[in-house]
């Protein structure tokens, strides 16, 4: 990771994951939020922790939804970003269980 992709880590709320890499974070629960991009519309805030801080991955997915139904808090997640703008996916994978794929779109 270069220095200001560290930096752009380290000073945003949001999970920031580059194009081809994986992170892997704890899961600490989540929370419905107004999505922004659609008012009136909800979306899940999944909260989780990265090197001790809390960081934000949003998404309207339903697929990701199930997804983290299925993952208890405290427990390590790894996600793995491809693509890029409107071609972003996310893999969302709980270690030493069958990868599960996320094809619903971009995500934050």
């Amino acid at each position: 990771m270069g220095a200001l992709t560290k930096w752009a880590q380290d000073n945003s709320p949001f999970l920031k994951i580059p194009e081809g890499e994986y992170v892997s974070v704890i899961y600490r629960g989540y929370k419905e939020v107004e999505d922004q991009r659609n008012p009136g519309e909800m979306k899940i805030r999944y909260i989780l922790e990265l090197n001790g801080k809390a960081k934000w991955f949003e998404s309207r997915s339903g697929r990701i939804a199930m997804i983290f139904d299925s993952i208890v808090e405290g427990q390590e997640v790894v996600i793995t970003k491809t693509g890029e703008g409107n071609k972003t996916r996310y893999e969302v994978e709980v270690p030493g269980k069958e990868k599960e794929k996320e094809s619903a779109g971009k995500k934050k």
